[in-house]
């Protein structure tokens, strides 16, 4: 599925259904324009890092997650797929029961995404996280330019019937491949011990259902 607006930055959105939209084909009469690449999902937490490829790569000057709300979802029929749409929202709220733990904060986290190494932005339902990129020199007459993002990383879901869900803890990391320890202290996380210093800086963000109980 494909969104066709351009704008001036790629977003990736975490929001409250299924979809993959891209619109990879550079409008060549478009000046400085990037296409926006939406990733929204079923998704009460993502651990997001970025995979460069084999081709030219382009340079990041900046990766900034924030928050975004959740859209407000389409549908034609029951036998269609829900589509949201990015520029309607539903709400701005907590609008289910989010995972307690520690998320990224909001601003630039290029740092986070520069390669494959366990480290990662932890975004939550409803955040978004918008990219950057070097203008590029148009592409030769009669050309067309593609954009891909390539990604590497987790999600968790909220279900009652999902290992650990009411948690963000255990942290994943390439080295593990089951999860069948109940979390504990923070500080004996694996991820944790090599990067603890990226819970000083960047996963600062600390998130309870509250606001959901609340409103129940």
């Amino acid at each position: 599925m494909f969104n066709t607006d351009i704008v001036s930055s790629t977003s990736c959105s975490v929001n409250s259904h299924s979809r993959l939209a891209r619109d990879l084909a550079e409008r060549t009469h478009t000046a400085n324009a990037v296409p926006r690449i939406q990733f929204t999902g079923l998704l009460p937490l993502a651990f997001v890092s970025l995979q460069e490829s084999g081709y030219e790569s382009l340079e990041r000057k900046s990766c900034k997650p924030h928050p975004a709300g959740f859209s407000v979802i389409d549908k034609a029929d029951d036998s269609s797929p829900e589509i949201p749409d990015y520029n309607r929202l539903a709400s701005s709220k907590q609008i289910w029961r989010d995972l307690i733990g520690n998320y990224t904060r909001f601003g630039d986290v290029r740092e986070l995404l520069d390669k494959i190494d366990d480290r990662y932005v932890i975004m939550n339902a409803g955040d978004e996280m918008s990219f950057r990129f070097k203008e590029q020199p148009p592409p030769p007459a009669g050309w067309m330019r593609d954009f891909i993002i390539v990604g590497d990383g987790w999600i968790k879901d909220g279900d009652y019937n999902s290992t650990f869900s009411k948690t963000v803890q255990p942290l994943p990391y390439h080295d593990k491949n089951q999860y069948v320890i109940a979390p504990g202290r923070l500080e004996d996380e694996e991820v944790y011990r090599r990067h603890p210093e990226d819970w000083q800086k960047y996963h600062t963000r600390y998130v309870t259902p509250d606001v959901f109980h609340a409103a129940i």
